[in-house]
């Protein structure tokens, strides 16, 4: 469907990095499972980073919303790991502002239903990629455009690949 093209063009037109290129390919695979069904629902916006929202607003165009003036990748990433983790279901959360979260040490291991995480289409994990996109961005911006993935990213990024 146009909604799955769409995605896939806009989160592939940048960065140019294996690892991201890789996550996008499992969201597409995942999207394919569901047979690119479009969810009604969408992701909570609880903890959501306020970059998501003007994107949306602005009909999922910008490469990077506010042309990344408006954001620092110290603050997406922050953004980033406060969402994912209110997005766990209740047995794999861990706890706000803990040593856990902050490593990201999210266990690797399935103990229950994943709930509010199962919603298709294109009010689904095309939002969270999309932020994973931009902290890359942001990041690659503020390095004067080198190309070092933050070990960080690379945690988060695996993570999201797993679940």
């Amino acid at each position: 469907p146009k909604w799955a093209q769409d995605m896939e063009t806009y989160l592939l037109e940048r960065p140019d990095n294996d690892s991201y290129k890789a996550l996008v390919a499992e969201l597409v695979d995942l999207e394919s499972s569901y047979g690119f069904e479009s969810s009604t629902k969408s992701l909570s916006t609880k903890g959501r980073p306020d970059a998501v929202h003007h994107w949306i607003a602005r009909k999922r165009k910008e490469q990077l919303p506010g042309n990344g003036s408006i954001w620092k990748a110290s603050d997406m990433q922050g953004g980033i790991l406060d969402w994912w983790n209110s997005l766990m279901p209740d047995w794999r959360q861990l706890g706000r502002g803990s040593n856990e979260l902050r490593n990201y040490g999210w266990v690797q291991e399935v103990k229950g239903s994943w709930g509010d995480l199962r919603h298709p289409g294109v009010n689904g994990l095309y939002s969270l990629i999309a932020c994973m996109k931009w902290w890359l961005l942001l990041v690659f911006q503020e390095q004067e455009d080198s190309e070092e993935v933050p070990k960080e990213w690379q945690l988060m990024r695996t993570d999201i690949g797993w679940v």
